[in-house]
């Protein structure tokens, strides 16, 4: 037991996750990437020695089993097989992508954002050892650090993966992963459309910053200067009418944003914002006709807990995805060229899956991995 390692937990570590392209995509859309790391073989008996260990030992305690989970388990394999290649013993690996757990969870397909990680290490393991006996063994010493315990004994994960790779001098690496999961995806994707748009400009006279919500939908956040607010927004012709809401706070103040003007546009009609305006004025406008790219960000899926709703968030504004019983279906465009957006996938009042989006890139690299360090 002397020569055993264990390495400190990653706890609730949340960064917002992106996906990895596949080497071939169709011209016009991209798929999550599922499972990179379905190669790297493991010990699978003394994983499900530990996986059993674990749940036993939740049992105990009043809690939940947490269910086995097969990308959970290849991004543990993954970093466990890493250790044992670079010679290295942390939770931060070397390689750009998959700097940190995060990372490995999202490269084996995954969009969970709340997850943590154990890690251990057990010298001169002989082949014929017993699975069973290891796995207690290692369960045993993970119960023994307050750490790695919280996180076993944690009601809030849901998944795990257990992934455990031998050196060729018999040192034995085990990661252990855990996530919470809300939300089961049947498919993400994200596609291009070309599409007849109009963009409008206006001038809001007003030292406030400004939140334009077009269709319930934050397209930013606008900052003034000398006294004014220049706001662009853009229609899909054949789209209207369309709802907008303007809302403001002091630049130099926190807090909830308040509304002071709503009004419907439609495309097709003329533009006339000024019965709805109390606490601004437009002072120009612009209609500009032309094709546009829109990428399309399609999901599909089920809730996996009780939660009421489920919410999909851009930025400052959460917006309600319609469910049959659990199910649910979405279409999110985006305009391309509008920069970074920040897409989450919220169940109740948490936030448990994530992505982004960069509408500067080309299609194929749109998805984008974002981890600390890389």
């Amino acid at each position: 037991m002397e020569n055993s390692l264990v390495c400190y937990v990653i706890r609730n570590l949340i960064v917002v996750l992106a996906l990895a392209t596949a080497a071939a995509l169709a011209a016009d859309e991209i798929h999550l990437q599922k499972d990179l790391f379905s190669e790297i073989r493991g010990i699978p008996e003394v994983e499900r020695a530990m996986f059993k260990e674990v749940n036993r030992v939740r049992e105990e305690q009043g809690l939940p089993p947490l269910t086995h989970d097969d990308g959970l388990t290849a991004a543990a394999r993954q970093h466990s097989d890493e250790m044992t290649r670079l010679y290295y013993f942390a939770h931060d690996s070397p390689t750009p992508g998959l700097k940190n757990v995060l990372g490995r969870v999202y490269s084996a397909g995954l969009t969970d954002i709340s997850v943590a990680e154990n890690l251990a290490s057990e010298n001169s393991v002989p082949p014929s050892a017993d699975a069973e006996e290891v796995g207690r063994k290692l369960t045993k010493l993970f119960l023994a650090s307050e750490y790695h315990r919280e996180n076993i004994l944690d009601r809030r994960f849901t998944h795990s993966g257990i992934g455990c790779v031998a050196s060729e001098e018999g040192t034995l690496f085990c990661t252990q992963v855990f996530s919470k999961r809300s939300i089961k995806f049947k498919k993400i994707k994200l596609k291009k459309e070309t599409a007849n748009v109009l963009k409008v400009t206006l001038t809001l006279k007003t030292d406030d910053l400004v939140g334009v919500w077009l269709d319930e939908v934050n397209t930013r956040i606008f900052e003034p200067e000398n006294g004014s607010v220049a706001v662009d927004l853009w229609f899909r012709v054949a789209g209207g009418p369309h709802k907008v809401v303007f809302a403001s706070r002091p630049a130099d103040e926190f807090g909830t944003m308040k509304g002071f003007f709503m009004g419907k546009f439609d495309p097709a009609k003329p533009f006339d914002f000024s019965a709805g305006i109390t606490d601004v004025d437009v002072t120009s406008e612009n209609r500009e006709h032309g094709e546009s790219t829109i990428y399309v960000l399609e999901t599909e899926g089920e809730l996996l807990t009780n939660a009421e709703g489920l919410k999909i968030a851009d930025g400052n504004v959460q917006n309600i995805i319609k469910l049959r019983g659990k199910k649910f279906k979405t279409k999110y465009p985006i305009l391309a060229g509008s920069g970074l957006h920040e897409i989450y996938f919220v169940t109740g009042n948490e936030t448990a899956h994530g992505l982004k989006v960069d509408a500067d890139r080309p299609l194929a690299e749109a998805f984008r991995q974002t981890v600390p360090g890389d």
